[in-house]
C-alpha cells in the first residue's frame, strides 16, 4: 500500500491561448499563499506532494497553490513548439494567480519552475514577496538536448545515441502521464529563448539552492550572487534529479520563508536615476538626480518592454545601467492614468540596485507617491519633491 496521499483532482484554469492549466489548491484558504511550480518532465504531484513539500508547507501555515506546467501532468499538452516560450509559461503563472484572486504570494520553483520564477518575479501585476529557486542555471540548460534524435525516436523508434538526450527521455517516460512529443516540443520551443539575466535579477529576497553533485552548481551560485537580496544553499550529496527530496533543502526553505523582515534599502550613490514616467500617449519622460524633468525622448520602441525602455533611456542619457523597481499606476485628478517605473543607477555598469514598489499601491495620487519615494533616500528626495 502506498504511503503517499492520493493525487488531488485538479481545478483547470484556461490560459489566454486556450491551453488548460491544471492547478491544485492545498491547505487553509486563509493562510498566506505559496505558489509551487515544478521542473521539466515532472508534475505538481511528483515535485511537491510526493516529496513532502506540501505537507510541511501546510504544517508551517501556508496554503499551497501548485500547477502542472503546460506540457506536463494533467495540463494541456500542445505538440507545437510555438506553444512553449518563457513568456507563455510566465503568463500561465500570472493567469493562475489572477484566477485564484491572489495579489501576493511566495514563489517556490525547481529547475524549469525556478527559471519561470526568476522571470515572474521581475515586474508583473502580482507581488512575489520571496522566492525559492532550486536547480536554476544561468543559461539554456537543454542546448545539448538532441531534438532531431528525440523526434526520430518518437517517429520511427530510431535509438537515441546522445546520452544526455536518452537520459532525459528515460526520466520523462518513467513519470505516468507524460507525453514525450509535448516535452520535446517544449525543448524545441524554448531553445534559444529568454534566459535568466544576471544584469536584471529579481529584487525580492531569494533563496537559491542546488545539489553539491549538480553540474549547474556554480552557475546557480553566480545567479545568487547577482541578486541584490539573494543567498545560496548547497544541498550536500544531491544531484539535479534528487535534490527536491532532500530534507535539508525543505528545512532551509521553510526557515527562509519565515524570515519576514524586509531587507535594508541599499545605499544610493549620488549619481542616480529616480523615475521614468510614461505619459498618456506612451511617451517617455525621464527624471534625473537634479529634479529636472527631461523632455520626451521618443516613444517605446516596437517590441520593447517597459524595463527595456528604462534601461535604454538611462544608458543613453546618463551612460550607466540601472536596477529596476516595480511599475505602479498613478491616478491623477484629471482622470488620466500614468505609469511610473522607479529605478536607481549606481554609475557603474551592471551594478544597479532596484527600489521595489510594494503591493496595494496601484492607485497612488501624487502626494502619496511623493511620500513613498522620499522613504528611499536623499538622492530620490529631489525627484519626489518635484512630483508635488
Amino acid at each position: 500500500m502506498s504511503l503517499l496521499p492520493p493525487a488531488a483532482e485538479p481545478k483547470r484554469v484556461m490560459a489566454p491561448d486556450g491551453v488548460p492549466i491544471a492547478t491544485y489548491d492545498l491547505g487553509d484558504p486563509d493562510d498566506p499563499v505559496v505558489l509551487a511550480v515544478h521542473g521539466f518532465a515532472s508534475s505538481a504531484y511528483a515535485n511537491w506532494v510526493a516529496t513532502g513539500w506540501v505537507r510541511e508547507l501546510n504544517r508551517a501555515g501556508y496554503r499551497v497553490i501548485a500547477l502542472d506546467q503546460r506540457g506536463h501532468g494533467r495540463s494541456g499538452k500542445p505538440h507545437e513548439p510555438s506553444a512553449y516560450t518563457m513568456g507563455l509559461l510566465v503568463q500561465d503563472v500570472r493567469t493562475v494567480l489572477d484566477t485564484y484572486l491572489v495579489d501576493e504570494a511566495v514563489y517556490v520553483g525547481y529547475s524549469l519552475g525556478a527559471r519561470v520564477g526568476w522571470h515572474a518575479s521581475i515586474g508583473g501585476e502580482h507581488a512575489i514577496t520571496r522566492a525559492v529557486l532550486g536547480g536554476i542555471p544561468d543559461g539554456d540548460p537543454l542546448t545539448r538536448f538532441r531534438v532531431d534524435q528525440a523526434k526520430a525516436f518518437l517517429d520511427t523508434g530510431t535509438p537515441v545515441e546522445d546520452r544526455l538526450t536518452q537520459a532525459y527521455l528515460t526520466m520523462a517516460e518513467g513519470i505516468p502521464g507524460n507525453d514525450l512529443a509535448a516535452l520535446v516540443a517544449l525543448v524545441e520551443g524554448m531553445r534559444g529563448g529568454e534566459q535568466p539575466d544576471p544584469a536584471n535579477p529579481p529584487q525580492q529576497p531569494a533563496l537559491f539552492a542546488a545539489g553539491s553533485e549538480d553540474p549547474i552548481l556554480a552557475a546557480s551560485e553566480r545567479l545568487a550572487a547577482a541578486a541584490p537580496h539573494g543567498e545560496f544553499f548547497r544541498i550536500e550529496g544531491r544531484n539535479h534529479f534528487n535534490a527536491p527530496t532532500a530534507r535539508a533543502f525543505r528545512t532551509r526553505a521553510l526557515e527562509f520563508l519565515a524570515e519576514t523582515e524586509e531587507p535594508a534599502t541599499p545605499a544610493v550613490p549620488d549619481r542616480a536615476v529616480a523615475a521614468l514616467v510614461f505619459d498618456s500617449d506612451g511617451r517617455l519622460l525621464l527624471r534625473e538626480r537634479q529634479g529636472q524633468l527631461e523632455p520626451p525622448r521618443g516613444e517605446v520602441h516596437p517590441g520593447e518592454t517597459d524595463e527595456e525602455a528604462l534601461r535604454r533611456l538611462v544608458r543613453e542619457q546618463l551612460g550607466v545601467d540601472a536596477g529596476l523597481g516595480g511599475v505602479v499606476w498613478v491616478d491623477y485628478s484629471g482622470g488620466s492614468a500614468e505609469r511610473l517605473h522607479v529605478a536607481i543607477a549606481t554609475g557603474a555598469p551592471l551594478a544597479g540596485v532596484g527600489v521595489r514598489i510594494g503591493p496595494g499601491l496601484e492607485r497612488l495620487r501624487p502626494l502619496a507617491l511623493r511620500d513613498l519615494l522620499m522613504e528611499h533616500g536623499a538622492s530620490i528626495a529631489a525627484e519626489a519633491a518635484a512630483l508635488a
